[in-house]
């Protein structure tokens, strides 16, 4: 297509040879279908865009061919263009598959909470050993703490919890259980075994000074 021809008979077939992948002059090039104005410095890649092109007067053409017409937004679809539905990119995909593994792992954990009562008395400190992790507090009545265990704990795994309250040493161990297990400690500063108080009875026992958990 030569410059001065009306844009609105234009053909995809009018391309010249001489402008295929490149015009170095301001003119109407002609590629893959649709057109790219290119002037003196800047260059309007329409195909680029998914967008048709247009005429001197800003009037958009449209190509005769359907078969062009077809492969362009072909091309625009592949893009996510406004003629398809743009793809999700894949690293977003993969952050929710690690989103998902990560609180899968957090749900499966078991745990165990321990509650201070009421009415206890004082501060209590503790020492959690959850085989060799251990973690040093206190809590005051009212208040409670608690740890994890193992998904997969093997022969060697053990938790123990050592606390101090008025005076007295307790120690006892924990078997944790999925989703949780709880322990009250009473007023007196001992675990409280009554049946119907909350305490998991049958998870924890107490610890033998001179043997393992």
């Amino acid at each position: 297509m030569t410059q001065g021809k009306n844009p609105d008979s234009w053909r995809a077939d009018n391309r010249p040879a001489a402008d295929a992948d490149f015009c170095s002059r301001p003119c109407d090039c002609w590629h893959t279908g649709w057109a790219h104005r290119i002037g003196q410095s800047d260059h309007l890649w329409t195909r680029l865009s998914g967008a048709p092109p247009r005429d001197v007067a800003g009037r958009y053409l449209q190509p005769e061919n359907p078969e062009l017409s077809k492969g362009t937004r072909s091309m625009s679809d592949a893009n996510g263009s406004a003629h398809g539905c743009p793809r999700t990119p894949i690293r977003y995909v993969v952050l929710l598959f690690l989103l998902l593994l990560f609180l899968a792992w957090y749900i499966a954990i078991p745990r165990v909470h321990i509650c201070f009562s009421n009415n206890g008395n004082g501060r209590l400190g503790f020492i959690m050993n959850s085989q060799h992790d251990i973690y040093r507090n206190d809590i005051h009545p009212r208040q409670a703490t608690a740890g994890a265990g193992h998904i997969f704990p093997d022969e060697d795994f053990f938790m123990q919890f050592d606390w101090s309250n008025a005076g007295r040493h307790h120690c006892i161990c924990i078997n944790p259980k999925w989703p949780v297990t709880n322990v009250y400690i009473g007023p007196d500063g001992d675990v409280d075994w009554r049946p119907g108080s909350g305490t998991d009875v049958d998870r924890i026992w107490p610890f033998v000074y001179g043997e393992n958990c």
